[in-house]
């Protein structure tokens, strides 16, 4: 049994298309948490795109706010992939007509 086999099927599916995401990029900006999870995770998602030969950067925010956001909408790369932040703020996320991925296990904060 896989990984993927083992966790629920909508997270399952969910890491399929954010994997298959970040296969389509040569560059990928992590921004992560400034705490022990954060970096952790931050990490992790590093080892992983060094092994698919991706070139990326960590930057790290002790929080999500306005200033944080600006500096996202600033990035110059196509992908993001967020950890340990992103669940509150969804919808500006979503406006930034990126790829984006957000790995976070905080409660996700958007209306429907």
């Amino acid at each position: 049994m896989s990984i993927l086999e083992s966790l629920p099927p909508e997270m399952a599916e969910g890491l399929r298309r954010a994997a298959d995401i970040v296969r389509k990029h040569d560059t990928v900006r992590i921004i992560s948490h400034y705490d022990a999870d954060g970096l952790s995770a931050a990490g992790i998602i590093g080892n992983i795109l060094l092994r698919a030969d991706k070139e990326f950067r960590i930057t790290t925010f002790t929080t999500l706010d306005e200033d944080s956001m600006q500096t996202i909408r600033e990035c110059d790369k196509d992908c993001i992939l967020m950890t340990d932040l992103g669940a509150s703020y969804i919808a500006e996320i979503e406006a930034l007509g990126k790829d984006v991925i957000v790995l976070d296990h905080h409660t996700v904060m958007k209306d429907s």
